[in-house]
């Protein structure tokens, strides 16, 4: 009976502290856990209140040290006066405090010169003091002039009419935790100062435009902490002397073109500061800064430079930069060390690192950019710069080549694929086969001074601009895609002997093609929708030509080409649709030949030609544009024929400085108005044969196509006639449709074909279609004569009779592409040990190529976009994970399927239990038996 009861009451026990002890531990283990890792942030004593209640109004005091006779106000009078107290030594300082002073704008509140003893001011009110000329610095709230070991603490000096505070030739001052508001020149002004400390202070003057935060000139041996300043015109200015230490400032709201930090002196630390709304530069070192330290700053959001830096022997590191223009500036510099830098650009028109060609031996390593990429101005002698392939951009590698040939594919991928490229003198070599997109700010790919240089089948979308390229030989841009980048598609300035081929550019927020070169050529490229021009030229010098051939140029915002200042200028086989403005803009040229040409539905005019001379516009349709055909400006020598003028507002427009151009065998139908000549000794026929116009009222009774009286409905100055106008009032009608043309939709990669079906009562004599991507055979059928890529393709389609007249279509050919891809042999199921990283490469096909993968779970799994590689970024706790992918091409179709990943652990581990609840087992375990024990003892 005992030993029941007692082995009762044992086990009773034992459940009792199981219950009470055992709770108890976890929960101390867990709060030694929680202060192992909590965040104490430090709090600062600073009382940020005007002032105390209890502050004496007094009025203005002058202290001269070395003052003597009856009456001097030195410190031994000090010593007399109720405000003051203490004796002076670095055991008593003198003390000055809560003292409510105004200046009543004709005196210094607190004036003290030619002192070496020491002394404290603290917890006073200094405002109103005697205005300020920007050049007298013996103005404030407080003045110190020839004055050692003092200590400013707490005070407000605030509403001065000068600065807060200023000192002069004084050394050992230490000025911490006032507040300095709304002072007309600024919070603080220190010149020709050694061994000062500026720290804790709050700087603020909204209310003025003239105010710094802190200036200091010829200064030596100075530390700037922990300060916090908003609102005024410049924060920190220092100038000349040596030795700053500028660290852990907030500076905010920086008037615009001005500086947060603005130094040219030698020796200085600048570190750790916090700057946001920085004005014109987060911090700027200018030309004659020396051996100066930029480390661990947060500079976000300012007007143009976040850090600014010429000089010499600077280091630029650890730092955080954010939404400037330029978020790290390199001008005119001998040896930087630029180095692990986060770089960042969440708006439009954001560089990472901008680097002067003026300076030298500069060091770019392991900067790491987002949204924003390096751009360097041209330099041919680039060999002083090492940008390594530590740099990164959206993660990728920044890849920088000098003095390099026969460059490939591997150049640009054995540290990772690229983010970024740059070359410079380098020849022979390719660039291909890359998709550097979605940079937002960067430029994918630069090249200077390249020769024989191979871009090809890359793919920009979204960046800045896809392709900078100057003073380059014999480059090759062919079969790229380059779309929606926020300037330029292709920028290609200084070049020669250029061939751009076969590329879609479309969508760029500016021209698709920005170019001044000496000889180029377009050839077959498609080139829509851009926010300006398709291509444009400006200023061109010394062209020797300009080629435009098959190209198709439509739907863009401003004009179709936009061409100044050429010579050898052939326009030939193009289609200009849609755009805003004219089709073709051409001013400034000379030997200019368009010709074969679709030129439509723009704007204003189908052609614009200004101040041009000689050249040839032959076997154009120019159609339904909404303002004149062709428009000519200031222009002689063009001969004008066998083009298709048709349906606009004005079919050819002549001003008052053309002359001597002859104009015939051209087609005047359906326009508003067929010409207007004001120019000068134009002819409207070659003296055999004119011009084809729909009003013409004569007639034709000897069957010779030719009108028997002249038209004379040319409206104008010059009172034109065309003497032999084309007649076909002999009842011969022209060929007619049996079936109209239609539109047409085919799959990407599949062959195109269409029959024509016309009639003639005097039979069909060709058919000709004005795109060289097409052709078409005497029967009428089209064909396409080479690959077609995604896009709308329009042509127009003629049919003749033995008389040369025609019937004309217009028709869209639309190459789509709606296929899914496709999965390669994919393995669904993954069994992955617990503490193992999960590896796994997907593939697809598509015949448009993948642009990228995509998974669901991005919080414990990543994918590489372009290779289809899907790792782990977290430690991937035990239990199943479905992981759904995706491959999507190049136009948003996509393939999905789902892979299941399983997370075991070793088959003798302890699953699901952590170090603390181990250390609670074996505790609790280890009670139990010391209690059996015991229990064991009494049964005995």
């Amino acid at each position: 009976m005992n030993v029941k009861m007692t082995k009762f009451k044992l086990k009773k026990k034992i459940l009792c502290f199981i219950l009470i002890i055992v709770p108890n531990i976890i929960a101390l283990l867990s709060y030694m856990e929680h202060n192992n890792t909590l965040n104490i942030e430090k709090e600062s004593n600073f009382n940020n209140s005007l002032i105390n209640n209890s502050a004496i109004n007094e009025s203005p005091i002058f202290i001269n040290g070395t003052a003597t006779g009856m009456n001097a106000k030195n410190w031994t009078w000090a010593e007399k006066q109720t405000w003051c107290s203490g004796l002076g030594t670095i055991e008593s300082p003198y003390i000055i405090k809560d003292l409510a002073i105004n200046g009543e704008e004709n005196s210094i509140p607190i004036h003290i010169i030619n002192s070496e003893k020491y002394f404290n001011i603290s917890n006073c009110y200094l405002y109103n003091s005697i205005y300020a000329q920007y050049s007298n610095l013996t103005r404030g709230g407080i003045v110190l002039e020839n004055v050692k070991n003092g200590l400013i603490y707490s005070n407000n000096c605030s509403d001065n009419n000068g600065h807060g505070i200023s000192i002069l030739n004084s050394s050992s001052i230490t000025i911490q935790s006032n507040i300095l508001d709304s002072n007309i020149w600024g919070g603080l002004r220190l010149d020709t100062c050694i061994n000062s400390i500026i720290l804790n202070n709050i700087i603020e003057n909204s209310n003025s435009s003239y105010s710094y935060g802190i200036i200091m000139k010829n200064c030596n041996y100075s530390t700037v902490c922990n300060n916090d300043i908003n609102y005024v015109r410049e924060g920190f200015c220092f100038l000349l002397g040596n030795d700053y230490t500028i660290e852990g400032n907030t500076l905010k709201h920086i008037r615009i073109q001005y500086n947060a930090i603005y130094t040219n002196s030698e020796n200085v630390k600048i570190k750790n500061n916090f700057i946001k709304f920085a004005g014109y530069r987060g911090i700027y070192l200018d030309k004659a800064s020396l051996n100066a330290t930029i480390e661990g700053n947060h500079i976000e959001k300012g007007q143009l430079y976040g850090i600014c830096v010429n000089g010499e022997n600077i280091s630029i590191y650890n730092n955080t930069v954010i939404d400037f223009s330029n978020n790290i500036y390199l001008e005119e510099c001998e040896q930087i060390n630029c180095t692990n830098n986060d770089l960042m650009g969440s708006t439009i028109g954001v560089t990472g690192i901008f680097i002067s060609t003026s300076g030298g031996l500069y060091i770019i390593d392991g900067n790491n950019m987002t949204n924003c990429g390096i751009y360097i101005t041209p330099n041919k002698a680039e060999s002083n710069r090492t940008i390594t392939t530590s740099n990164k951009l959206n993660g990728r590698t920044i890849y920088h080549y000098y003095n390099r040939t026969g460059l490939n594919t591997l150049d640009f991928t054995y540290k990772g694929d690229p983010g970024q490229i740059i070359v410079i003198n380098c020849n022979n070599s390719e660039i291909s086969e890359f998709n550097i997109s979605n940079t937002m700010n960067a430029i994918p790919i630069i090249a200077y001074y390249c020769y024989d240089l191979i871009i090809y089948n890359n793919i920009l979308v979204n960046n800045s601009i896809g392709i900078i390229m100057k003073y380059s030989y014999f480059p090759n841009i062919t079969e790229n895609i380059i779309s929606f980048n926020k300037a330029y598609g292709i920028d290609i300035m200084y070049c020669k002997d250029v061939s751009i081929v076969n590329n879609s550019i479309y969508n760029n927020d500016y021209d698709g093609i920005y170019f001044d070169c000496s000889s180029i050529s377009f050839i077959n490229n498609t080139i829509y929708e851009n926010g300006e021009n398709g291509i444009i030229n400006y200023l061109s010098t010394n062209i020797e030509y300009i080629i435009l051939r098959g190209n198709t140029i439509i739907h863009n915002h401003w004009n179709g080409i936009f061409l100044l200042l050429n010579n050898q200028l052939e326009i030939s086989n193009n289609l200009f649709r849609d755009n805003t403005f004219d089709g073709i803009h051409v001013s400034n040229s000379n030997y200019t030949t368009i010709v074969d040409n679709t030129i439509d539905n723009n704007g204003e005019n189908g052609i614009y030609l200004g101040s041009t001379t000689l050249g040839i516009i032959k076997n154009n349709t120019i159609k339904s544009n909404v303002e004149i055909g062709i428009y000519f400006l200031g222009v002689e020598g063009l001969s004008i024929y066998n083009n298709s003028i048709l349906e606009n507002n004005e079919g050819i427009h002549f001003t008052s400085e053309s002359e001597n151009n002859t104009i015939y065998l051209n087609n005047f139908t359906g326009n508003n108005i067929n010409a207007i000549n004001d120019g000068n000794n134009n002819q409207w026929d070659n003296g055999t044969i004119g011009n084809y116009w729909d009003d013409y009222s004569g007639r034709d009774i000897n069957f010779d196509n030719i009108g028997d009286l002249p038209y004379n409905n040319i409206e104008g100055s010059s009172d034109s006639q065309d003497r032999y106008p084309i007649c076909y009032n002999h009842d011969a009608p022209p060929p007619i449709w049996n079936d109209i043309p239609l539109n047409q939709t085919i799959e990407l990669g599949n062959a195109f074909s269409y029959q024509l079906n016309a009639f003639s009562s005097f039979g069909i004599d060709h058919y000709s279609v004005n795109s060289t991507l097409f052709n078409t055979n005497s029967n009428g059928l089209i064909t396409n004569a080479s690959n077609l890529a995604v896009g709308e393709y329009w042509i127009e389609i003629c049919v003749f009779d033995p008389y040369n007249q025609n019937c004309s279509a217009i028709i869209k050919i639309s190459i789509s592409d709606t296929t899914d891809p496709v999965w390669g042999d994919i393995k669904l199921s993954h069994i992955v040990m617990h503490g193992e990283d999960f590896y796994y490469d997907i593939d697809a096909s598509d015949f448009s190529g993948i642009a990228y993968y995509w998974i669901n779970n991005e919080e414990d799994f990543s994918i590489d976009n372009s290779t289809g590689e899907i790792t782990n970024i977290t430690t991937l706790e035990k239990g199943n994970y479905d992981l759904i992918i995706r491959a999507y091409d190049l136009y948003g179709n996509y393939c999905e399927t789902t892979i299941h990943i399983i997370v075991d652990s070793e088959e003798d581990s302890i699953p699901g239990y952590d170090l603390l609840i181990l250390f609670s087992s074996i505790g609790i375990l280890s009670v139990i038996l010391l209690l059996n024990k015991r229990y064991k003892f009494l049964i005995k």
